[in-house]
């Protein structure tokens, strides 16, 4: 039989936050309900029910939006570069134009007109930029050496390319031409400033004069190249659909905020649109990464104008000026802002005087 165990059992001592909440026994009830009763008052409880409304209304607004993009025909999506195809190339960027047709009979065709030599001439006018991102962190710091190992596979690189280059003899062509400018000159700098061990900004300003007429030219050849090869392209669709549809065509261009003002791409369509609606389809979408989410804006905009006509209505000025701010880019609430803005002001300035 089992004997008790005859020695004494450790010694129980209470924890720190156990003597702690002692302290608690001094706080009221109603101290410890605040957080405890989140569904709060009645005021509460109506605030929360209003803005339930407001869930529902979003969930409801988004599912709409995005079938009234599937239902805007003729529609064409302007992107210039296509990261659904692969998304590891990320180099692969700037492809001058990638657009596709949607009809109404479900039919997608997806076009990308413009030629290599536009893509090479647009890679190579990035080379310095490439060389600046390397080099300009440490434009401040001579002793730094950090930037060595990205310059020396920046070298490899450019003479990889330059390898493949046609002999010299060869450069019978102006694009082979500043090809082999551009790189045989980028690659004296990368050895001038491996040398030289700094990440010096006169020698990267000398080198960046040196190639600028290059990049130059370079860039007028590439949009000569854009241009025709896109116009081209975009006029057969144009001639294939006829006058009516594309009347009704609207073309969104999706772009980043820097370069979303008189990209190649809007001004194409801005030249070949129906006048009488190129203002209000032909549209810039900053931000809208895949023809997916370019149909939902488009579905956004041309549900909004109607919603605008019908709840806002146009019978007075005021109505007529917030239905054309959500037909537009103009906030909504701009006029009502400015007008709180100025009394604000007008306030201080009263208050100053006083």
């Amino acid at each position: 039989m089992t004997q008790p165990h005859d020695k004494t059992l450790w010694q129980f001592i209470d924890g720190e936050t156990f003597r702690a909440a002692a302290n608690l026994h001094q706080h009221e009830v109603k101290e410890l309900v605040i957080p405890c009763a989140h569904a709060g008052d009645r005021k509460t409880a109506l605030h929360d029910s209003i803005v339930d409304i407001h869930r529902m209304m979003r969930r409801e607004y988004a599912a709409n939006i995005h079938k009234v993009g599937r239902n805007v025909y003729p529609l064409i999506v302007a992107r210039d570069t296509e990261p659904e195809r692969n998304r590891l190339d990320t180099g692969r960027q700037g492809l001058g134009g990638i657009y596709t047709l949607y009809l109404e009979t479900g039919e997608a065709h997806t076009i990308q007109p413009t030629p290599r030599d536009y893509e090479r001439l647009k890679c190579l006018s990035h080379i310095p930029l490439g060389l600046f991102s390397i080099l300009s962190p440490h434009f401040l710091d001579p002793e730094a050496r950090e930037w060595v190992p990205q310059m020396a596979t920046f070298e490899a690189k450019i003479a990889a390319a330059m390898a493949n280059l046609p002999d010299g003899a060869d450069l019978s062509c102006r694009i082979d031409q500043i090809t082999h400018n551009l790189l045989a000159t980028s690659a004296d700098f990368v050895r001038t400033i491996l040398l030289m061990g700094r990440a010096n900004l006169d020698a990267f300003e000398d080198y960046a004069r040196t190639i600028r007429p290059l990049i130059r030219e370079g860039m007028d050849i590439a949009a000569k190249l854009q241009m025709e090869a896109c116009m081209t392209a975009l006029l057969k669709w144009k001639a294939e659909l006829g006058p009516e549809a594309w009347r009704q065509l609207h073309v969104v261009v999706t772009t980043i905020w820097p370069v979303s003002e008189h990209s190649p791409r809007w001004q194409l369509f801005r030249t070949i649109m129906d006048p009488e609606t190129v203002d209000t389809h032909l549209i810039v979408g900053e931000g809208v990464r895949t023809a997916e989410d370019a149909r939902d804006l488009v579905g956004r905009i041309v549900a909004d104008r109607l919603a605008a006509r019908l709840i806002l209505g146009i019978d007075d000025e005021r109505g007529q000026r917030m239905t054309q701010c959500i037909s537009s880019r103009t906030d909504v609430v701009a006029d009502s802002a400015y007008r709180a803005l100025q009394e604000l002001c007008g306030r201080h300035e009263t208050e100053k005087v006083v």
